[in-house]
This record gives C-alpha cells, structure tokens and sequence, in this order.
C-alpha cells in the first residue's frame, strides 16, 4: 500500500509535491485521493506525474534502447527530475516500510535508490548511472544489464528477477 508520493521538477511543478495516503487511524490509508484547487493549478498534472512514474517503473525497458526516456521537466530544465514513493507490502515484509526513489533527465536514469525500514534505514539498492549496489539479498541483480533509460525495476523483470 502507498503512503506517499511525490516528485519535483515534472510538468508545471518545479519546487515539488507531494501526496500522502496515510489515515489518521494507525495503521491505515486512504484508498481515496481527493485533489482540489483552482484552475491552472496542476491538479491534472499531479496525476499525469503518478501515471508516468507508474509506467516507467515498470514499463521502461520496453523502450527502444537509445530512446529518450520520456519524462517532461518543468519548462523544459535540464535539472534531474525527481520522484520517490513509500509504500509497505504485505507478508514477510509487512514490518516494513520502504521508499523507492528515481532521478532521470530526458535521457537517462542519474539514480535509484531502495531503502527499508525498521528501526533503521538500511538501503538496499542502490543505482548510480549503471553501477549498482546492493545487499546480499538482492545479490542477483548485480547480473543483470541495465539500461540507461531503463528503471532497475524493469530491468529486473525483463531478466525475470
């Protein structure tokens, strides 16, 4: 289940957004987003930034390998665009919590990172460019060819990781 979502320097957002689902009950979120605001204001583009991320996450590798990765920065920078998404999972990790994270230009992803948490952040995975660390327990993905304009997430999966 999400919790938040956010990014910055995507569409109309520059300084960033962020959407939390959590509840105010303990151990609980929202299965609703409600987004209001005026006219112009990037409602439309918040979600536009949820559907990108969501596709490219999983999707990127379906892209031919020198194509742009698609991503649409505020009025066109040539500054990383950021996204990050926190999220738990049921099962044997429901204790818990991790965040994703990705920064990519038009080109290329620059970084993704996967940290947990517990009582401690412990990162997971890490990507610079197409070097990537990880812990033993992720140790297969240090076999598999990334791609630059490919997430590691998707990587993975074409490599059936």
């Amino acid at each position: 289940m999400i919790l938040r979502f956010g990014f910055r320097n995507f569409l109309s957002f520059e300084e960033g957004v962020e959407c939390s689902f959590e509840s105010d009950s303990a151990n609980d979120v929202n299965t609703l987003l409600n987004i209001k605001g005026a006219n112009g204001a990037g409602k439309t583009n918040l979600l536009k930034a949820l559907a990108f991320f969501m596709d490219f996450v999983a999707n990127s590798f379906s892209l031919k390998p020198e194509a742009p990765t698609g991503v649409i920065p505020f009025y066109d920078s040539s500054k990383e665009t950021y996204f990050f998404v926190e999220f738990k999972t049921a099962g044997s990790c429901s204790n818990y919590t991790f965040l994703y994270e990705l920064s990519l230009t038009k080109d290329r992803v620059v970084s993704e990172k996967i940290s947990r948490t517990n009582k401690r952040i412990i990162e997971v995975i890490s990507r610079q460019e197409n070097n990537i660390k990880t812990t033993s327990e992720f140790k297969e993905l240090d076999k598999i060819k990334l791609r630059k304009n490919a997430s590691l997430i998707s990587c993975a999966h074409q490599n059936e990781i």
